[in-house]
């Protein structure tokens, strides 16, 4: 019988999630994750994008809270997470900031 040794000290990679409210913004955060000098740097990270469709801002750091919730559940918590849209003729962008930084951990917020 053959005994197999316990590997404890592998670290998992750090966990981050960013939710995006269109496709440019996809684009930009995927294209900067390939470059050469970046992907070196960000090797250590697993970085899960998603593309709400017809998200508000309000909407976006919704979903966050519940991505949170459930990582917090499955034991595979994020480090940090990040809400990301454009500025332009958004509505209620203030609140939604306010409503990011107030949770618990905090929701990091871009524009």
């Amino acid at each position: 019988m053959r005994q197999y040794r316990q590997l404890k000290n592998i670290q998992q990679p750090e966990r981050i999630l960013v939710l995006c409210e269109g496709e440019s913004e996809i684009i930009y955060l995927n294209g900067y994750k390939s470059e050469d000098t970046n992907r070196r740097r960000l090797s250590r990270l697993e970085i899960e994008i998603y593309q709400l469709t017809n998200y508000s801002p309000l909407g976006l750091v919704s979903e966050a809270k519940k991505k949170i919730k459930e990582a917090k559940k499955d034991k595979m918590p994020y480090k940090s997470v990040w809400v990301v849209f454009d500025k332009d003729a958004q509505m209620n962008i203030p609140q939604a900031i306010q409503e990011a930084q107030t949770y618990s951990p905090s929701i990091e917020v871009a524009f």
